[in-house]
């Protein structure tokens, strides 16, 4: 329930995220990076609030490590903005599935790089993945 959830809420934000780019009627990049600035700020907002009350011990970690942090940031920022260009150009509906490419493209990664074995969820996965893609270009 929690991934069926979790996949609900993340499709409901991926509308909102390309409604609220088009509602902003101004170029694709300055649309999406004022739509992405605003629900990172929101994150990053609720993240601190969490973690101070709940995980205070990771809170320190990430103080101690700002270039991991920073790093990771930046990379997280710059993925992120691709995405919510995409996204403000075309359908979500396709760009969620070039998302789902990406997911079989790792499995393949952690499979023959780094020699891990795949799971039978893995399997189930990876045929659910392809099947909903192929639905959305044939549909």
């Amino acid at each position: 329930m929690i991934g069926i959830g979790s996949g609900l809420s993340f499709a409901f934000t991926s509308l909102w995220v390309r409604e609220a780019s088009l509602q902003l009627h101004s170029d694709f990049l300055l649309s999406a990076a004022w739509v992405l600035f605003s629900v990172i700020s929101l994150e990053a907002l609720l993240l601190l609030i969490y973690l101070g009350l709940f995980e205070r011990s990771t809170l320190q970690k990430l103080w101690k490590q700002p270039k991991f942090a920073i790093a990771t940031s930046l990379f997280s920022f710059l993925g992120s903005f691709g995405w919510f260009n995409a996204m403000s150009l075309n359908d979500v509906a396709f760009v969620k599935t070039v998302g789902q490419v990406e997911i079989l493209v790792m499995l393949m990664i952690s499979y023959f790089i780094f020699k891990e074995r795949l799971k039978s969820q893995d399997l189930i996965g990876i045929f659910l993945i392809v099947l909903a893609a192929l639905l959305v270009v044939w549909g």
